[in-house]
């Protein structure tokens, strides 16, 4: 969202030339505004600000745009000759300039503007962008998030210092002049100035969850009128007409306070990729699962966590790149991010193809401090063994330093996993890497899933679990080992219509009392839909072959099946449902 252009004039108790200045006002001012009219005209129109209101939509905005510029600057050190790369640049700091301007934050607006000043540079390519250059950007943008927070304020001395050096290194071009040309930029009021129309506002989690309370009254309402007489079936069409708004406007409220694996990992993309440079490390991060979607209140609590189990990622487990390259790696390393919702759990795990973990140390620290014999080690499984780690005097660092985390060790990441009801799993082979295994219980989740029918019945299974989806009798060969989930829940079969094949990604093995299923034949698929996960009733539990409910976005629930308990409980199905 980019901001009207504002320009502030103090109101009649009088503000002074430093308020005017940082934009600390402590009451109301009376302002201008240049404001762009719905006829597409644009003129002055006078109105009083909450300056606090203000600033909190400043923070909030800014903080979204400081996400996306760490993110692009990625891209940009990956190929600083791509020109899109610096136009998307050049557009978000613009906008922190013109907010930062609305609210007379000099300072911010100042650098913002001597920094898209360099990019719109580069996107022209007047200038050349070279990795000193790069990196020039790069303090700049840490230079905003460390003023944004203050509100422009340049009272710490190590800050002003670093900002009035940095903005003399922005004034002189990339290689320490003045434009090749020798021409000043122009004065910043030539700048144009670009409105977009208001696209989203803020909403306090608090207020979300007040209209998900009321929401879900009008559904328990709704399950709890009474039964009604045929004569009365026009009220009754009335109240399903009611009812399944409710349930949509449920499922809209409910998406507010989602947000998806790959938001989440955005959050901190920038600060891992400075931090493994800092560490002489070159690593990607690689994500799958990202279009699921948690609670932002259980990822909020989650963010610790994961930036110290990726932090020690970096610092324990990935090589530097000689080192790598010595041992027939790529020189550049990976952690890869896998986000799973499994049943009622969010699975997050987070593998390194690094070093592994020193299986020296955990043995030593089980003698030393555990008395454990050689006898006693040999017998623990690889969970147990792992699991010393997340011991409060345990440690594998041979120095603590900052990107390590000062100190802080496994075990403070394992108590927060556990306060969160959740548990963490570690496994690692030496020489290959690391993975650790976040289980966590949501209450509200968002995954793809293919909905299809069976008789009168809605089912759906995840997205990710099928490797294709069509009409027709499954091939000769494999056939009985297709599943007629028809004939399961015994509904009428129409031998005029081909059914519908889903066939899943992997197959269970066959083995004593377990059929090996490849795929489900049904009715009608309906297609591939975002749905909501709530936790099963009872009587849901009781069937085990569903691992809860989904709400469509039409309010529609549905009823999701669990393949692997499908196949767990085979032996106990009916010859006939796999009969075709």
């Amino acid at each position: 969202m980019r901001w009207p252009f504002w320009r502030t004039l103090s109101d009649p108790s009088g503000c002074s030339k430093t308020e005017a200045r940082t934009g600390s006002f402590s009451k109301p001012v009376r302002s201008y505004a240049f404001f762009p009219w719905s006829d597409g005209s644009r003129g002055y129109s006078t109105t009083v600000m909450d300056l606090e209101k203000y600033r909190q939509i400043f923070l909030r905005e800014s903080d979204k745009y400081l996400q996306e510029i760490g993110s692009i600057l990625i891209d940009v050190e990956a190929d600083p000759e791509e020109t899109g790369h610096w136009q998307e640049l050049h557009g978000k700091i613009h906008s922190i300039k013109g907010m930062a301007r609305a609210m007379s934050l000099e300072s911010i607006s100042r650098l913002a503007h001597e920094m898209e000043a360099w990019c719109l540079k580069f996107q022209r390519k007047e200038w050349k962008a070279r990795e000193e250059s790069i990196r020039v950007v790069t303090e700049g943008y840490s230079l905003l998030k460390a003023l944004i927070p203050r509100l422009g304020r340049l009272d710490v001395p190590e800050l002003n210092t670093a900002y009035y050096r940095l903005l003399e290194l922005l004034s002189k071009g990339p290689q320490g002049r003045e434009p090749a040309d020798g021409s000043k930029r122009r004065a910043d009021s030539q700048t144009p100035i670009s409105v977009d129309p208001i696209r989203s506002i803020g909403v306090s989690c608090s207020l979300i969850e007040e209209l998900l309370g009321f929401s879900q009254e009008l559904l328990l309402m709704e399950r709890s009128k009474p039964a009604l007489s045929p004569e009365m079936a026009a009220v009754q069409s009335w109240v399903d007409q009611y009812a399944a708004l409710a349930k949509g406007l449920y499922f809209r409220l409910a998406q507010l306070r989602l947000m998806s694996i790959e938001e989440f990992v955005d959050l901190y993309r920038h600060t891992i990729h400075h931090q493994a440079r800092q560490m002489g490390r070159l690593v990607r991060i690689v994500l799958s699962g990202g279009d699921i979607k948690a609670d932002v209140a259980l990822l909020d609590r989650l963010r610790e966590p994961m930036i110290h189990i990726v932090r020690n990622a970096i610092a324990h487990g990935i090589e530097a790149p000689e080192e790598r390259k010595a041992k027939g790696k790529p020189e550049q390393g990976t952690i890869r991010i896998e986000a799973e919702s499994r049943k009622e759990t969010l699975v997050l795990r987070i593998a390194d193809d690094g070093a592994g973990i020193r299986r020296e140390a955990i043995e030593r620290y089980l003698r030393e401090k555990q008395g454990y014999g050689d006898a006693d080690i040999a017998r623990m499984d690889t969970k147990a063994f792992f699991a010393v780690i997340l011991s409060s005097d345990f440690s594998t660092a041979s120095a603590t330093d900052e990107t390590a985390g000062r100190g802080i060790g496994m075990n403070v990441i394992a108590q927060a996993i556990t306060y969160l009801n959740g548990t963490l799993d570690i496994d690692s082979i030496p020489g290959e890497g690391t993975s650790i295994a976040v289980t966590l219980p949501m209450s509200l989740s968002v995954m793809h899933a293919v909905v299809f029918t069976v008789g009168p019945y809605r089912i759906a299974v995840p997205t990710s679990g099928l490797d294709a989806a069509s009409y027709g009798l499954p091939p000769d060969d494999v056939r009985e080992s297709f599943l007629d989930l028809r004939r399961l829940f015994g509904v009428e079969i129409n031998g005029s219509q081909p059914p519908g094949v889903l066939k899943l990604r992997s197959s269970s093995a066959a083995s004593p009392g377990r059929r090996r299923i490849q795929g489900l034949m049904v009715d009608t698929i309906v297609g591939n839909k975002p749905v909501m996960i709530l936790r099963p009733g009872q009587l849901i539990r009781n069937a085990r072959i569903f691992s809860g409910i989904g709400v469509l976005e039409s309010g529609v629930l549905t009823s999701m099946l669990d393949v692997d308990m499908l196949a767990q409980v085979s032996g106990q199905i009916p010859e006939t449902a796999m009969e075709v």
